[in-house]
């Protein structure tokens, strides 16, 4: 390009910038004291408003009613999954980052490439590096709390409700969606709709203190004849049951869309899974090469620690885990009340059939 090109170039970018400036400059005859933000502090997102996370303490496990609800913006597909990676974070390597994989929506992995070469490489130490890439799955679904024992100022609300990929909630839910071959052709099983807002199967959701994470071993489906719609709120602030019944109430319907479309419960927004930003493979990039070169290890034992996060959000991670075999004394700890403890509760909200 001629001197005179760049010349008439800068001197219309110049021109341009000008005008901008002209432009704000004239907005300070306007600025009031609110305007300015300066000193402003971001605000803090509360994740406990979004997900629900039972807090189960060593012998006090936890027990709650949940009732799975419709993924508004995608209705057939209510379960969404994330496949994720926790890589040392090259800054601070006492911490961890989570990259969520795009090997989750079927596109190529920086992660996965680099763990096929070390996996395949003739240097042992790249070789254990392999071994320590794990992959993470996850599913979430959009739940209501019908009744958590341990925090009732949750009954009712809603929240999303992560859990483990093939863990002990995902194989609950597969069990009523997708019920197998022997058991529809034998015992006349038939699939069920566990998001039908009206009458649908709630869960008993036990949680215990696992060796790294919560345990939902003990959890299970309510009977059928505990199939229940979902709680609204009524004008007086108690909170209605629906039914079957109610499903052709137009100012119902609306109601349930409006609880499904709060902002807390976008599905999309705080955990589907999102294109990670040049920012973000290139920090993958960066970890990827210092763990090849030595200048940075995986440290396995806090695979479940929360630290930085993720290219979906900025969500801490915690699912249910299988635990160990335990030990004679670890046998003695106290487990998830049984039955009669759930019918308690299932009475206590009038859901047994008389």
């Amino acid at each position: 390009m001629s001197n005179n090109k760049k010349q008439k170039t800068m001197s219309t970018e110049e021109k341009n910038q000008g005008q901008q400036r002209e432009v704000d400059a004239f907005a300070i005859f306007g600025m009031k004291v609110e305007d300015i933000v300066s000193y402003d502090e971001k605000e803090k997102t509360d994740w406990s408003k979004i997900f629900y996370e039972p807090n189960p303490e060593e012998n006090k496990p936890t027990l709650a009613l949940i009732k799975f609800l419709p993924n508004i913006y995608d209705l057939s597909n209510p379960i969404l999954q994330n496949f994720s990676y926790k890589l040392p974070h090259p800054d601070n390597p006492k911490h961890k980052f989570r990259f969520v994989s795009p090997t989750t929506v079927g596109k190529p992995c920086p992660v996965v490439s680099a763990w096929y070469e070390m996996k395949e490489s003739d240097d042992a130490r790249l070789n254990e590096i392999a071994k320590s890439l794990k992959r993470k799955r996850s599913r979430c679904a959009i739940i209501q709390i019908i009744k958590d024992t341990q925090n009732p100022e949750l009954n009712g609300q809603l929240r999303l409700f992560r859990f483990q990929y093939d863990g002990d909630i995902d194989k609950l839910i597969i069990k009523k969606l997708k019920p197998s071959k022997e058991e529809v052709e034998t015992l006349g099983v038939k699939p069920e709709n566990i998001f039908d807002p009206f009458n649908s199967p709630i869960m008993i959701l036990r949680s215990t203190k696992g060796d790294y994470g919560r345990d939902f071993a003990g959890s299970e489906w309510a009977k059928d004849d505990k199939n229940m719609g979902m709680m609204i709120p009524n004008d007086d602030g108690t909170m209605r049951v629906l039914s079957a019944k109610d499903a052709g109430n137009l100012d119902i319907q609306k109601k349930i869309i409006e609880m499904l479309k709060a902002d807390n419960v976008n599905i999309n927004e705080y955990y589907a899974y999102k294109e990670p930003s040049a920012e973000m493979l290139a920090l993958v990039k960066k970890s990827l090469e210092m763990l090849s070169n030595g200048q940075l290890s995986i440290n396995t034992s806090d695979d479940d620690e929360d630290h930085e996060e993720t290219n979906a959000t900025d969500v801490p991670i915690t699912t249910d885990t299988k635990k160990k075999e335990p030990t004679i004394q670890e046998t003695k700890k106290e487990k998830p009340k049984g039955s009669s403890a759930a019918d308690d509760i299932l009475n206590e909200i009038n859901l047994r059939k008389e």
